[in-house]
C-alpha cells in the first residue's frame, strides 16, 4: 500500500476541496492493495458506506516507460530477425491500450454504471454491480457504494474443501454454489450476447457473493465486447 497522505490528496484533487467536506470518516488502513490501485473504505457525510478506489501515484508514467522499453526491445529483435518484422506490432499495440484503459477510473466508473443500470433492466435481480458516486469520482479516484459479502474465491476453497463451518456459513446464508455457478455463467452469456459489453476480468477476487445467491460484480477496469461474427459463433458454441 502507498500512504493514506498520498491517497486524500488525489481525492482532493478529484473532489476539489478538503477531503473532510465531503466524508465523515476516511479508514486510513486500506482493505486493497494491488498493481495500479489502493482501496479504502469511507463513510459519507449522509451516513453511506463507500469504497474509495485511489490510482497508484505516478503509475501512468512508469507504464509509459515500461511500454517504450518493451518497444526498443522488440524492435531490436525484430531488426536483428530474431522475430520476423512487425510480429510483436499488435500485441504492444493491444497491450498498451488494455492497460491506458484499466488507468483511467472514469471509464471504468462509466462500464459498471451501464451494467448496474442494464442488469436491472433484464428483470432479473441476481446480478450487480456497486453503485458509483460520480460527482465524487475522476480520473485517479473512484467512489463506489460498499458491497459486503463473501468473495468468490471463499465459496469455491469451503466448497471444495468440505469445511464444515464453511458449509454451515453458507446454508445460513442461503447460497448454493452450484446456483451461483449457473448464475454467474447467465450472467456471462447476457453480457457477451446480448449486452453491450462483458467484463472481461472476472476472477473470483471480483465478484462477490451475498445471501440467497445474489452476485455483485466489482473492477470494470478490463471490459471487451464481440462483434456479430463472434456472437454468432458463441450461440453457435
Amino acid at each position: 500500500p502507498f500512504s493514506t497522505e498520498q491517497a486524500l490528496v488525489a481525492v482532493e484533487r478529484t473532489i476539489k476541496r478538503p477531503w473532510q467536506e465531503v466524508f465523515a470518516v476516511f479508514d486510513p488502513k486500506p482493505i486493497g492493495s494491488a498493481s495500479l490501485a489502493c482501496v479504502f473504505q469511507a463513510t459519507l457525510k449522509d451516513g453511506s458506506k463507500v469504497v474509495v478506489k485511489v490510482r497508484r501515484p505516478n503509475i501512468r508514467e512508469l507504464f509509459a516507460a515500461d511500454l517504450q522499453v518493451l518497444d526498443w526491445v522488440t524492435s531490436l529483435a525484430e531488426f536483428l530477425t530474431i522475430m520476423r518484422p512487425g510480429f510483436t506490432q499488435k500485441l504492444r499495440i493491444d497491450l498498451r491500450d488494455v492497460l491506458m484503459e484499466e488507468l483511467d477510473f472514469r471509464r471504468e466508473a462509466r462500464f459498471a454504471d451501464i451494467f448496474r443500470r442494464n442488469a436491472k433492466s433484464t428483470g432479473w435481480n441476481f446480478f450487480t454491480a456497486p453503485h458509483v458516486y460520480f460527482e465524487y469520482s475522476g480520473d485517479e479516484v473512484l467512489v463506489q457504494e460498499f458491497v459486503s459479502g463473501l468473495w468468490l474465491w471463499e465459496v469455491i476453497a469451503i466448497n471444495e474443501q468440505k469445511n464444515a463451518r464453511g458449509l454451515k456459513l453458507l446454508k445460513d446464508l442461503n447460497i448454493d454454489p452450484a446456483v451461483v455457478a449457473r448464475r454467474i455463467l447467465l450472467a456471462f452469456f447476457w453480457s457477451a450476447d446480448e449486452h453491450v459489453f462483458f467484463h472481461a476480468d472476472p476472477h473470483p477476487a471480483n465478484i462477490l457473493i451475498r445471501p440467497n445467491n445474489e452476485i455483485t460484480f466489482i473492477d470494470f477496469g478490463s471490459c471487451g465486447s464481440f462483434n456479430n461474427q463472434q456472437r454468432i459463433a458463441l450461440e453457435q458454441m
